[in-house]
């Protein structure tokens, strides 16, 4: 085929990915505006090229940026990073489709300092609305419900944009159908530009630790959600996750891989069976009340932490004129995981992956990762029985729980492999997830690997058949 589609250029795809998945790949074209966006699906359909959308083709450890099949040109739209118009009323905010979490947290930096959004641990330079779009998970609860007004380019090549004006300031509360969720985790259509809901900053964000054993750390979270002390998401690690986490953590900081010795010396004061990571948002009397019902729930069984960013900021400052050097890269490590939950993006949830000490890119890692998720109800015996199958699937795992509300807990699993056993690893994560749904416990992410898996029902196919009946928007990981 042609090495242009519409005008742009149809760049060669190379390299790996963090799960080492492989596809035959036409090219990659990188669009720049929504118009030239919806010029290559119409040159596209026109040359019945099928056609497999990306933000900024960061999805690790589910595929990175290939296609769940061969054959398919790439669109890459991180070049649209345009943001605005701010409704400050509102605190809603429009943004194209490659804006990333450091894009998007600079901006607001210099134009709404009082407002913030919800972040990820996928790095800094991955995209808000592809994330959205797959339903990730920020420390401020779900991606998916903070996302509206959704501009698409449909696989005939037109464009469906909201109403203008009053919307932005609705919040997406309009007259008629709500299609904005027809296209998470759905190829339907090019979605280019959202409006995305922010918060505002509050008086005292504070990140809370809580750390011991896993079973009171887990009831206790668990009964501060049920008390509503506890709104925002919770994750918890240990173990692997943990030990992967700490050395990480340091790697980044000093651009080196640290000893054994050295994780053991900075890390041993906050060695834990399990750490969970709880953020307290609010006025100061209100928080303080929260934290001290908290403090009542652990009983003395789980050791509690309140940090601010300004009272971590004066910790390491003091202990480096103290002459602690462990406990001042103690904390100067943590930080910036902390960071996350008062919404300062980072790279620090990555941290657990096998970088190399010259490249930190999660898609040129030493080993190589596969993501998948299963949720549960907060339940100690539902959340060992996926610990069970996870680690009975693959001896190399790793698992964090995050506890989005009283009624949900999802289960980050992560399988790390040399880059020979990438094929057995694949089979593993296809069977681990298989197991995870004959138990009960559904899967809402999967990477390439378990393609066609778990698809919705008929509606999401009659849905397609409407929507793109020539199939050029390529099948996503839910649409066989």
């Amino acid at each position: 085929m042609s090495d242009h589609l519409a005008g742009c250029v149809l760049e060669p795809v190379v390299g790996p990915t963090l799960c080492r998945s492989s596809r035959r790949v036409l090219g990659r074209v990188k669009p720049k505006t929504m118009e030239e966006v919806a010029a290559v699906v119409r040159d596209c359909a026109a040359r019945g090229v099928a056609l497999h959308p990306v933000s900024t083709g960061m999805n690790w450890g589910l595929g990175s940026y290939l296609p769940a099949r061969d054959d398919v040109a790439v669109l890459d739209l991180s070049s649209l990073t345009a943001i605005g118009p701010l409704d400050r009323e509102a605190a809603t905010v429009r943004i194209e489709a490659g804006v990333t979490q450091a894009g998007l947290y600079a901006w607001l930096a210099q134009h709404a300092p009082e407002l913030a959004f919800n972040v990820t641990g996928a790095g800094s330079d991955t995209s808000i609305v592809g994330n959205a779009l797959e339903r990730g998970l920020g420390y401020a609860g779900s991606r998916a419900a903070e996302i509206f007004g959704l501009e698409v380019v449909l696989a005939d090549g037109t464009v469906h944009r909201p109403a203008p004006g009053w919307f932005s300031s609705s919040g997406g509360i309009t007259a008629g159908p709500q299609v904005d969720t027809l296209f998470a985790q759905a190829n339907f259509g090019v979605v280019t530009a959202t409006w995305l809901r922010l918060r505002r900053r509050q008086a005292v964000e504070m990140a809370v630790i809580l750390s011991g054993e896993l079973e009171p750390v887990f009831a206790t979270v668990r009964a501060a959600f049920a008390q509503n002390l506890l709104t925002l998401p919770v994750h918890m690690g240990g173990g692997a996750r943990s030990d992967r986490m700490q050395a990480g953590l340091l790697r980044s900081r000093w651009g080196r891989e640290p000893t054994a010795a050295e994780v053991q010396g900075v890390f041993s004061a906050a060695l834990a069976a399990q750490s969970a990571i709880a953020a307290l948002h609010g006025q100061p009397g209100v928080v303080r009340a929260a934290l001290r019902e908290i403090r009542r729930l652990g009983a003395g069984r789980v050791k509690i932490h309140a940090l601010t960013a300004k009272r971590i900021d004066f910790a390491e400052r003091w202990a480096r004129r103290l002459g602690l050097k462990q406990r001042a890269e103690f904390i100067g490590a943590v930080r910036p995981l902390l960071a996350l939950t008062w919404g300062e993006p980072s790279n620090a949830g990555l941290a657990s992956l096998d970088f190399s000490d010259t490249r930190n890119d999660p898609d040129h890692t030493v080993t190589g990762c596969i993501y998948l998720n299963a949720v549960t109800v907060p339940d100690l015996a539902a959340s060992r029985k996926v610990e069970t199958l996870t680690e009975s699937a693959w001896a190399d795992t790793a698992l964090t729980r995050v506890f989005l509300s009283s009624a949900v807990l999802v289960h980050v699993i992560s399988l790390h492999f040399p880059n020979d056993r990438s094929e057995a690893a694949h089979a593993a994560a296809r069977t681990l997830g298989e197991a995870l749904r004959q138990a009960g416990f559904s899967p809402y992410r999967l990477g390439m690997p378990t393609m066609g898996n778990g698809v919705p029902g008929e509606l999401s196919r009659r849905l397609k058949a409407a929507l793109d009946p020539r199939g050029l928007m390529a099948p996503g990981n839910y649409l066989p």
